[in-house]
């Protein structure tokens, strides 16, 4: 069964030659106007509906969509969001988002480690790196290993450009202030040591390999639940783009399977965009 998806706006004129001949006729198919109704045509002039359940012989010189047979209904497209990515996040993540320092985000995280089990990471999210004046010191790190009590920690900015992670972290993945990142990678330094903030491409270090440590399971559930949200909105499907500067953490195959339980609310187009520079043609 053929769907088509009209976004349109609603208009009661004419189109902009004032003719009824610049009009669009959509017939032949089932087309929904809301969730309930549906009319037998739709008349669009200049990208909006003019009209509906017409008799085409009214509008001579109309041009026709044939569906088909198939459905049409209202719809709005967002062409760019990461529900995945965030569905890859843990439900327990520290919110960070009203923390302006070092010293408040160290006592957020503090707070949350103490639940966290052991063996399993201390996940923060949304600090603005703004607020941080751009910089984190050996200070900073240090106050972040003592409020992490030994989990790893990984703190992920409101861009999802930048992240801050512990020593536990930077131990385990072998991160030091001279480790090789790519192209537009920065590992930020003081003194020769890394403090743990990590920009752009340097991300690619640990961030894939911490995320991916999450289940199927819940991130299944967790992007359902973003993915609810979006479909709260208005949206009828989404660009889910796939990738961050911290690498691949996406599961398509989980988009499929939502699709067929039949609970996935709105369709789901993706695009992986992060690739080596070796894959990039010039």
């Amino acid at each position: 069964m053929t769907i088509a998806v009209i976004v349109l706006t609603i208009n009661n004129g004419y189109g902009a030659s004032g003719s009824k001949s610049a009009y669009i006729i959509f017939t032949n198919g089932t087309i929904y106007i809301n969730s309930g109704s549906a009319v037998t045509n739709l008349v669009v002039s200049g990208g909006a509906v003019a009209a509906y359940n017409v008799d085409p012989g009214s509008y001579p010189g109309a041009s026709f969509v044939n569906l088909n047979g198939g459905v049409a209904y209202p719809g709005f497209h967002d062409s760019h969001d990461h529900l995945m990515e965030v569905g890859c996040v843990p439900p327990t993540a520290v919110n960070l988002s009203g923390c302006n320092n070092a010293a408040e985000i160290a006592t957020n995280v503090a707070k949350h480690a103490q639940f966290v089990p052991a063996g399993k990471p201390v996940i923060g999210v949304d600090f603005s790196l703004a607020k941080l004046s751009n910089a984190w010191t050996l200070a900073d790190r240090d106050l972040l290993n003592q409020a992490g009590g030994g989990h790893e920690v990984m703190l992920m900015d409101n861009l999802g450009h930048n992240c801050i992670v512990n020593s536990a972290v930077m131990t385990n993945y072998n991160i030091t202030a001279t480790s090789t990142v790519p192209l537009s990678g920065v590992i930020v330094a003081e003194n020769g040591q890394a403090t743990g903030l990590l920009k752009e491409a340097a991300m690619l270090l640990c961030v894939q390999d911490i995320l991916s440590k999450m289940s199927d399971r819940d991130v299944f559930a967790e992007t359902l639940l973003w993915l609810k949200v979006w479909a709260s909105f208005g949206y009828t499907s989404i660009n889910d783009m796939m990738g961050l500067p911290g690498g691949r953490v996406m599961r398509p195959q989980l988009y499929a399977e939502m699709e067929s339980q039949g609970v996935l609310p709105l369709r789901v187009n993706y695009a992986l965009t992060i690739e080596p520079i070796s894959k990039v043609r010039f």
